[in-house]
């Protein structure tokens, strides 16, 4: 029951952090570009 649990919260967790993997380069591109 606990690896079933694992696994079908493991691609929740993976697709938030990519998303906020790119929106954190996303500003840090943009905070490089102004400066």
């Amino acid at each position: 029951m606990s690896n079933n649990t694992v696994t079908s919260y493991t691609p929740a967790e993976f697709s938030l952090t990519d998303s906020a993997v790119e929106h954190f380069a996303s500003n840090l591109d943009g905070h490089l570009m102004k400066a």
